[in-house]
């Protein structure tokens, strides 16, 4: 079945329901405990990485090992201090994605991560402890723009997960800024980000496809975006602020394939073993969630569709 037909009707939910979807993201992740959702948001607060043939607990956990993959293992070897690779994280998130680096990476690896949002800080670190790895990850209450000012600088290297696209211009100038001064000559930074796609690299609106769904796709990526508030840059954009800090950027992949209708048909399989989400509450509750889970991935679905956005996978190094 065309993914079209299977997620159009439940975008529609993103236009009516945008502004509340919009207003309620804390309230969406503390009161319906989104980080505590097996399989589904676990600590992670991002859309995934899908391999064909590939199984993990967490699909998510891909995302994190391809952001981390990355890094040449030699360069960060090169810049350890002491035999100690200290990578930083640019959004900590939830936690996982330092665990996941942590765990992927081997012994000698620690991570420092930051984040203006409390409440991540201190369930990042908690999750931390309750793996173990107090010793090796430690996350701060901090403005990305003064990652140079942290103790443990300058790093090996420096990753973030799906964080880019929720800084503006000025203040990601100044992150890039900063991040220049935290990081030696020659190393690395890695990330994955929503970004809006070039205008030149649009699909066409397929003339198969009835005068209805032509529709929809034309108006829909306009209104989900003004409902939800986003603001998503092209990948140019973040090239470019990133080369006048004095980053080159080595490589970028488009990945929204692997993303986007992946991570839809995961939540839709997901609601469908298990309706409650496993959240405990009262039916409303469970109702709630899933109808701004199904609103909030079908309209990333469909921006995906009308080819408005993309998902992609950069490296880029310190001159």
């Amino acid at each position: 079945m065309d993914t079209f037909d299977e997620f159009a009707p439940l975008s529609l939910f993103a236009f009516l329901t945008g502004t509340l979807i919009y207003a309620f993201r804390e309230f969406y992740v503390v009161l319906l405990n989104v980080n505590k959702l097996e399989d589904g948001r676990t600590g992670y607060m991002n859309y995934g990485f899908w391999n064909e043939g590939q199984s993990t607990k967490n699909p998510h956990a891909n995302l994190v090992k391809a952001v981390i993959g990355q890094l040449d293992t030699r360069v960060l070897n090169e810049n350890a201090k002491n035999g100690q690779v200290h990578l930083l994280e640019i959004g900590c998130g939830l936690g996982q994605p330092a665990v996941d680096a942590v765990s992927s990476l081997g012994s000698n690896v620690t991570v420092t991560g930051v984040s203006i949002s409390q409440g991540h800080v201190a369930s990042a670190n908690k999750l931390a402890a309750s793996a173990g790895l107090s010793s090796k990850i430690t996350h701060h209450l901090l403005n990305a723009s003064k990652i140079n000012l942290l103790q443990d600088a300058p790093f090996s290297g420096a990753y973030s997960c799906e964080v880019l696209s929720e800084i503006p211009d000025d203040d990601l100038r100044a992150c890039f800024a900063a991040l220049y001064d935290a990081l030696p000559p020659g190393a690395e930074f890695s990330y994955a980000d929503i970004v809006k796609t070039e205008p030149a690299t649009r699909k066409r609106s397929d003339p198969s496809r009835g005068f209805l769904e032509r529709f929809l796709l034309l108006i829909a990526p306009t209104l989900v975006t003004m409902l939800w508030g986003d603001d998503w840059r092209p990948a140019s954009r973040f090239s470019s602020l990133l080369s006048q800090a004095g980053f080159e950027v080595v490589s970028t992949e488009s990945i929204g394939d692997r993303v986007f209708v992946p991570t839809w048909n995961h939540a839709r399989e997901r609601i469908r073993k298990q309706p409650s989400l496993g959240v405990k509450g009262s039916p409303f509750k469970r109702w709630l969630l899933r109808f701004l889970t199904k609103a909030s991935l079908g309209g990333l679905a469909l921006l995906w569709e009308a080819g408005q956005v993309d998902y992609i996978l950069v490296k880029a190094r310190r001159g």
